[in-house]
């Protein structure tokens, strides 16, 4: 869709195009990595409880034996038995930190779309790669990443 709609725009330019099309790439790209994480996460068995730290044994101090700690794991079922996922996210703040990257990206995805609507001509004024990623960086976006200016303090003038 977003290189028919290229097309049709003569004032983007060629390097315009060739951004436009990495930050698409991109987005895909991380949008692709949270659809299967999140179909991993609603097809998993989930095992949520408490779990001693000391060994199956009666082995450990009396802390690791009687001190449980809470656990979250996650299994894939297949045709061996269950096999744990240790890279989906095994806690809370894992998921939330999930759940802020979707946010990022949607708006990620607003911004740029914002930007190649209403002045595809400036794509290349507006992003720059910083540490990989496509920024914006003009200084009038909602977005940047230009240092603000310390409020000065003025003397008061009342005597």
């Amino acid at each position: 869709m977003i290189s028919e709609h290229m097309l049709a725009m003569p004032t983007l330019t060629e390097k315009g195009k060739e951004i436009s099309i990495d930050i698409m790439s991109g987005v895909y790209n991380k949008f692709a990595k949270l659809i299967d994480v999140r179909s991993k996460l609603l097809h998993a068995t989930w095992r949520i409880g408490f779990q001693a730290l000391g060994s199956p044994d009666g082995e450990g101090t009396p802390d690791e034996l009687y001190s449980p700690t809470p656990v979250v794991q996650i299994y894939r079922t297949g045709k061996s038995g269950f096999k744990a996922q240790d890279e989906m996210p095994q806690s809370a703040n894992k998921l939330i930190t999930l759940g802020n990257t979707a946010a990022r990206l949607w708006l990620t995805i607003d911004r740029f779309i914002a930007e190649f609507e209403w002045h595809p001509e400036q794509i290349e004024n507006v992003y720059s790669k910083i540490n990989g990623e496509w920024e914006i960086v003009y200084p009038y976006s909602v977005v940047s990443h230009s240092p603000k200016p310390k409020a000065s303090r003025r003397k008061s003038t009342k005597t």
